[in-house]
C-alpha cells in the first residue's frame, strides 16, 4: 500500500512542474524552474520517507 503511494507520488512529480508552470506563467523562466525543482524535491523526500517508514515497520 505504501509502496503504491510512493510510486504515485514519484509519478506526480513529473506532472507537478508543468502545472506550476501554468500557474506561474507570468513569472520569469528561472523562477518557474526553481519552483518546479522545489516541488520535485518535496515529493521525492515524501516518497523516500514513505518507503523508509514501510521498511521500519516491516521489521
Amino acid at each position: 500500500m505504501l509502496r503504491l503511494a510512493a510510486i504515485l507520488l514519484v509519478t506526480a512529480t513529473a506532472v507537478s512542474p508543468l502545472a506550476l508552470g501554468r500557474v506561474a506563467a507570468r513569472a520569469t523562466g528561472l523562477f518557474r524552474v526553481l519552483l518546479g525543482l522545489l516541488v520535485l524535491a518535496a515529493f521525492a523526500s515524501l516518497a523516500v520517507g514513505l518507503l523508509a517508514g514501510e521498511t521500519l515497520f516491516r521489521e
